[in-house]
C-alpha cells in the first residue's frame, strides 16, 4: 500500500463559514506481488470511505493538516492515518 497523495481537497477550513463540510479525496495504491498495481481513492466526507482489496479493508481515520484560510496546503505535508482490517 502506497499513498500517493491528496488529487482534491475541498474541506472547509477551519476558520472558515461554507455551506458544506467539503471533501478530500486521497490516492493510494495497492499491490500483491507478481501482480500490477491498482489504484484507488479513499475520501473524507463522500463514498467510496474505503478500499477493499483482496481480503483487506482499508479504512481513512484521519488526514493532517486541516485546512486553514488563506494559506494553501503543500502537497507535500498532507499525512494520512489509516486501518486495514481483514473483512
Amino acid at each position: 500500500l502506497t499513498f500517493r497523495g491528496v488529487t482534491e481537497d475541498s474541506r472547509c477550513p477551519d476558520n472558515a463559514r461554507c455551506v458544506w463540510a467539503g471533501n478530500a479525496e486521497l490516492l493510494f495504491e495497492v499491490r500483491q506481488p507478481g501482480r500490477m498495481p491498482v489504484s484507488a481513492t479513499i475520501n473524507t466526507y463522500l463514498d467510496p470511505k474505503l478500499i477493499r482489496f483482496s481480503q483487506y479493508q482499508i479504512h481513512l481515520l484521519d488526514l493532517i493538516p486541516y485546512p486553514h484560510a488563506p494559506l494553501r496546503i503543500d502537497p507535500n505535508s498532507y499525512m494520512a492515518t489509516i486501518m486495514i482490517s481483514r473483512g
